[in-house]
């Protein structure tokens, strides 16, 4: 037996033959195995059931020194040595004939040195003796299994990094679909805000319509009554209470512009305008109120600002009015000065400065910040009596920036205020030719008043001799000896020493003395006009003085343009005539519908029919010919624009011009005019001007225009100035009263229908 050395206890111990010749055999293979070259660990090991008590009956050299012990201590120390086990074949506990086993060992040695044993065995159960025999050979596959290890270490991280990669995967699906649910709240939040807008957008539109279809019936039946043979009284009370008119309908597009700003929706145009005609015209709205509240108006224009500018003049007007409304508002005494100048100049492009300062009660600087704000007022005892809204200032502040300007204001407690706004123009040099030479002689009390004028009288290349009393006028004029050497005296018919005998002796002879005497006369004053009539002024003109009068005034006095004798030059243009022309009116409001057809009734010559609605209006224009049709746009059965549309299906443009009146004045409102065929548009309130505008472009003698691009007058009409009364001397009123028909029309019965 080879294995001598070793007294196996099975060998040796009380066991079966058929055990005993196993472990026999097999030890010899084994012990073979141990002498060879090949690098295995042979051994043969047994244990004993029930106790599961476990030996090596034969254990190679080998394998004793690899686990640095004998053989009778080897089953113990192995046992304690293996750090991890893997069984991959294993004995099937039905067989009692034993079986395969095949298992990797993670083991440390003695000294500390790990390795892997890869043990492959044949076990074989003795049933008879309760023992398992297990013979084989261990290798040392400690490389293999690192390598097995690393490679299962990768296999782990990309199991990983897969997991993490599903797990992102999921995640954003799972963000795809959150996000695909954001993006629809989203969508529908955007469709629900466009449908509100919408609705916010057609209410203002509805708004408008009904403010101004009342509006238009006041504007007109002022218009209309203006157009009769009235006393200066009446023109003037007329004028006010259609400028107070002009002044609501005002404060109403504010509210709504301010929504239209809110919305993005704010429209601005560029057009060739004057500006001094602008500022004139908004000062003429407030001229009645302040004259009440006994203060002083000065419009000071610097005389480089240019005749022509090309901006928005209905915005700039806005702004104005906002302005000068609160300089009114918060001034009990003392005076409003509207200043325009020159800041800064470029090719073509000039920036024009704008500024409105008062005399009141000012306001405290840390206010500055927030004065601009929506909804926002000065929260203090002094201005609590004043109300408004809070509004017109933000509303000024969001136009002048949409505009590329500034707007700011400088004022301090108890010394008045000044608000200031700049604006790029574009613009043309003025002439720059002298209107006349000579000297002129200016008195006034207001000193901001009688510098201005004494600037602008300069620039006309005139010497300027500026007083402010009646007495050192007199005695400045008469200095020279009697020679006079004054062309011009300017004089302020409220000077406060202008009722002493004396002074108007010499007041009367120092008039007699010159070419051309103005009277500078108050509004409402019966008493100025009387003082300037006893005294002899040769011209009479209401303050503050419009640049443009007073130059048509100088001109045709010393020469220079017009008829002798004859008041401020203006051309006079010859109304339009429609002689035979024949024109459908449709509008659905009995009082806008009795307004417009008086106006046409004055063009001369015009026939009127009318319809009520756009059913209406298609059947008589089907039935009778027309020259042109003026269409409302909102009509009850029928509106304006479905009218004109089919309407247009029978008559080209050419043949039938149709012109759109509306409360609406949207751009895209005339585009929906467009779109029906409609050729002009009119915005309400209707000034008789403005409709004998567009009657002549439309059916005028060679002024038929298919197309035309909605007129400023129409999207945008201007307030119109306050009429200085006729009986004044040297006021030529009548080129005003001349748009609003002349003397011929009769006023509209039942006046209570407007209210």
């Amino acid at each position: 037996m080879g294995n001598t050395d070793y007294p196996g206890k099975i060998l040796y111990g009380n066991y079966s033959d058929a055990l005993k010749a196993h472990v026999e055999k097999h030890i010899d293979r084994l012990a073979a195995f141990d002498r060879t070259l090949i690098p295995v660990i042979p051994y043969l090991c047994a244990w004993q059931d029930p106790d599961n008590v476990m030996w090596y009956e034969f254990a190679g050299t080998r394998f004793c020194d690899l686990m640095g012990c004998p053989a009778a201590a080897l089953a113990d120390i192995f046992r304690k040595c293996i750090k991890e086990r893997r069984v991959y074949d294993h004995l099937d506990d039905a067989g009692a004939c034993g079986g395969l086993v095949a298992a990797v060992y993670k083991v440390q040695l003695p000294d500390g040195e790990v390795v892997w044993l890869k043990d492959q065995a044949v076990v074989t159960a003795f049933a008879q003796d309760r023992v398992h025999v297990s013979s084989g050979c261990l290798t040392i596959v400690t490389r293999e299994m690192e390598a097995e290890e690393a490679l299962e270490n990768t296999r782990h991280m990309l199991r990983e990094k897969a997991r993490a990669l599903n797990l992102a995967r999921k995640i954003q699906e799972e963000n795809a679909v959150r996000l695909a649910g954001a993006v629809k709240q989203v969508d529908a939040a955007r469709k629900e805000a466009e449908k509100a807008n919408k609705a916010k957008s057609e209410f203002l539109a509805v708004i408008s319509h009904e403010i101004r279809n009342p509006m238009n019936g006041i504007v007109g039946t002022c218009d209309l009554i203006m157009a009769e043979d009235l006393s200066r009284q009446q023109a003037e009370y007329l004028e006010i209470f259609r400028s107070s008119a002009l002044s609501l309908l005002g404060l109403i597009n504010d509210i709504l512009d301010f929504s239209k700003i809110e919305a993005g929706k704010l429209e601005f145009q560029e057009i060739p305008f004057d500006i001094r005609d602008v500022v004139e015209e908004v000062s003429d709205i407030f001229l009645e109120m302040i004259t009440r509240k006994h203060l002083e108006l000065v419009v000071d224009i610097d005389p480089q600002v240019p005749d022509q500018v090309i901006a928005d003049p209905a915005r700039l007007r806005q702004v104005l009015i906002n302005l000068i409304s609160n300089a009114l508002k918060f001034t009990r005494q003392g005076e409003i000065v509207i200043r325009v100048e020159p800041v800064r100049r470029e090719t073509g492009i000039m920036e024009l400065g704008f500024r409105v300062t008062d005399t009141g009660i000012g306001i405290s600087p840390e206010h500055f910040d927030y004065l601009f704000e929506s909804f926002t007022q000065i929260n203090n005892m002094e201005t609590h009596e004043y109300g408004g809204t809070g509004l017109g200032l933000a509303i000024c502040r969001q136009i002048v920036e949409m505009m590329n300007g500034t707007i700011g204001v400088d004022s301090y407690p108890g010394q008045g205020s000044t608000f200031y706004f700049k604006v790029p123009v574009r613009f043309k040099e003025n002439s720059q030719a002298d209107v006349v030479s000579g000297r002129a002689l200016v008195a006034m009390e207001n000193q901001s008043g009688r510098q201005s004028l004494a600037r602008l009288l300069g620039s006309w290349g005139m010497g300027v001799t500026a007083c402010r009393s009646a007495s050192s006028a007199v005695d400045r004029f008469f200095e020279a000896g009697g020679s006079s050497p004054y062309s011009l005296v300017m004089m302020d018919m409220g000077l406060s020493d202008m009722g002493d005998p004396e002074i108007s002796k010499g007041l009367t002879a120092m008039i007699q003395s010159v070419d051309l005497s103005i009277a500078l006369t108050r509004m409402g004053k019966n008493g100025d006009t009387r003082r300037c009539r006893d005294l002899g002024f040769t011209r009479s003109m209401t303050r503050p003085v419009k640049q443009t009068i007073l130059k048509q005034v100088v001109q045709h006095a010393f020469g220079r343009a017009g008829r002798p004798g004859a008041g401020p030059v203006t051309a006079q243009k010859a109304a339009p005539s429609f002689a035979s022309a024949r024109i459908l009116l449709v509008e659905d409001n009995p009082v806008n519908r009795k307004i417009a057809s008086k106006m046409l009734c004055m063009a001369g010559g015009v026939a009127v029919d009318t319809a009520q609605n756009g059913l209406e209006a298609i059947e008589k224009v089907q039935k009778n010919d027309y020259d042109a049709v003026l269409i409302d746009i909102q009509m009850p059965h029928l509106d304006g624009i479905e009218a004109s549309r089919i309407i247009r299906r029978q008559f080209p443009k050419t043949r039938l011009p149709i012109i759109a009146m509306s409360a609406h004045a949207g751009a895209d409102r005339w585009k929906a005019c467009l779109e029906a065929g409609i050729n002009d548009y009119i915005l309400k309130p209707v000034s008789r001007e403005v409709l004998l505008t567009v009657l002549n472009r439309q059916i005028g003698p060679g002024r038929k225009l298919p197309v035309p691009e909605p007129s400023p007058e129409a999207l945008h009409p201007s307030i119109c100035p306050a009429a200085d009364p006729t009986a004044l001397p040297g006021l030529d009123i009548r080129s005003g009263l001349e748009r609003l028909g002349g003397g011929g029309a009769t006023l509209c019965g039942h006046p209570e229908r407007f209210l």
